[in-house]
């Protein structure tokens, strides 16, 4: 055999072979860049969950920024009921301020007016009080209270009516009883000068006690 065609021979399977282990290589390569993606570590979410993930994310946070109307619900209650409260002091004040001055005149129509009235302000206020703070009947001395305030409030239209229709014969009876009413000529001229601020505290009082019967309600 020709040593130059042995050779070249020899070059050629050379060739091949080297090729044969380069394609090898290559396609290892090729299978871990393909299998690369697919592996991930324990705990580590996938490429899809990721992406929906950070797609979520922004939401959760305009969620959390965004402020609710919770806080400024609480607020609104705890002022009504603070209101509340201040109206059944009020109501109370007045009410035993009536009782009493009903009990030491002597007059009979006077004290039935002012002891009736005085009474429906105090057991009012005093259910209402109930209504609030008590754990046991809290329904019942609510519509107590409110039955008592739509009572008032009529009540109070009567006094606000008599007032502006009435207030000269008003005046007439207080300057005839002045003696039984523990009141004295000063006393009466300031009475005389307070027609309209008594007719607006009647209808002050009517106002306040329609809301209170309307607040229990709800």
């Amino acid at each position: 055999m020709d040593p130059l065609y042995s050779k070249a021979q020899r070059q050629v399977s050379g060739k091949s072979k080297t090729s044969a282990t380069s394609s090898k290589a290559s396609s290892k390569r090729s299978k871990k860049k393909k299998q690369s993606p697919k592996t991930q570590t324990a705990g580590q979410p996938s490429g899809t969950s990721a992406r929906v993930a950070s797609r979520r994310a922004p939401r959760q946070i305009d969620r959390s920024v965004e402020p609710s109307g919770d806080g400024d619900a609480g607020v609104g209650k705890k002022w009504s009921l603070r209101t509340m409260g201040l109206l059944h002091v009020v109501d109370a004040g007045l009410g035993l301020s009536c009782i009493i001055y009903g009990a030491i005149v002597h007059v009979a129509g006077v004290t039935a007016a002012c002891v009736g009235y005085g009474l429906v302000l105090t057991l009012g206020s005093l259910c209402g009080g109930v209504g609030y703070w008590a754990k046991t009947g809290k329904r019942r001395g609510l519509q107590a209270s409110s039955i008592a305030g739509l009572f008032a409030a009529f009540l109070d239209v009567a006094g606000f009516v008599f007032t502006l229709v009435s207030w000269d014969s008003f005046i007439a009876f207080v300057e005839d009883n002045a003696g039984d009413l523990l009141l004295n000529d000063s006393s009466i001229g300031t009475i005389e000068s307070l027609k309209i601020i008594l007719a607006a505290v009647f209808f002050a009082l009517a106002c306040i006690e329609v809301f209170r019967f309307f607040y229990h309600e709800e």
